[in-house]
């Protein structure tokens, strides 16, 4: 019976330091385990979508999606949807055209033309930025930029002679290819959200085509009257190409350097 005892007091004392054994094993190891995950650093995020506040007052949808191959560089690209709307702004483009036309004013015609002037388009802007501060879209930065319109659109012209009122419907496309340099700063807000603001001045060349769309009969006289006031106007830098006939109006509008500006406040989501 002794012997018995003895022996399963035996086996209960080497369970006890077996089982203290292994928790002296097994703690350090966890301490150490933990030690090293907060060791590891946090992983760099490295993608951002944004959406530009501002443009959404004027109905127009500009996203951004960030990349960061490396802390101080960034790719960038763009991308504008304007659903169907009118022209924003329009007496600041009239008085920029007026200007261009020796400051003659416009006629009732080309007022009807803006204030009837419906478009919808898209524009793309491939971007490569340099940051200057902290990097990983954080801070300063330079953003050499190019940018891709294209849109269409539709208005009407009131053709006026002594004897006859016209309404000439046209349609046409406005296509542009510009380069520019942006100059922006971006905050990270927490760690998922960021603030960037930029400034982009540009230079773009512009093509201009449309038609009439509208059904009418011109005479030969009234034919020449319509190129005299088609041909007054033009675009900054730019020059006019029209062909007319009795029953038709088609007219090309280019311009070469024209400037235009990048103005943004985008929202962005990290990740």
């Amino acid at each position: 019976m002794k012997t018995l005892f003895t022996s399963i007091l035996t086996g209960c004392m080497l369970l006890f330091f077996a089982k203290i054994n292994a928790q002296e094993f097994t703690e350090p190891s966890e301490e150490l385990l933990l030690e090293e995950v907060d060791a590891t650093p946090i992983p760099v995020k490295q993608h951002v979508f944004k959406l530009n506040v501002p443009s959404l007052a004027v109905a127009t949808f500009s996203l951004q999606y960030e990349f960061f191959p490396m802390n101080w560089l960034s790719l960038n690209l763009g991308y504008k949807f304007t659903p169907n709307r009118g022209m924003v702004a329009k007496d600041k483009v009239i008085d920029i055209i007026d200007d261009s036309n020796s400051g003659k004013g416009l006629t009732n015609p080309f007022q009807k033309f803006f204030e009837d002037f419906e478009f919808k388009g898209n524009a793309v802007t491939p971007e490569i930025r340099f940051y200057l501060g902290e990097g990983y879209g954080k801070g300063f930065y330079l953003g050499p930029f190019a940018r891709i319109d294209h849109y269409k659109f539709t208005s009407a012209y009131a053709f006026r002679t002594l004897s006859e009122n016209y309404t000439i419907d046209f349609e046409g496309k406005h296509k542009a290819f510009g380069y520019g340099l942006n100059i922006g700063a971006q905050f990270p807000i927490g760690q998922h959200f960021t603030i960037d603001t930029f400034i982009g001045p540009y230079l773009s060349n512009v093509k201009i085509d449309f038609h009439s769309t509208s059904n009418y009969q011109l005479t030969d006289q009234e034919v020449e009257l319509f190129r005299e006031e088609l041909n007054e106007f033009q675009l900054p830098n730019g020059t006019t190409d029209i062909v007319l006939s009795n029953s038709s109006a088609q007219a090309k509008l280019t311009a070469d350097q024209f400037f235009n500006l990048r103005v943004g406040l985008a929202v962005g989501y990290r990740f």
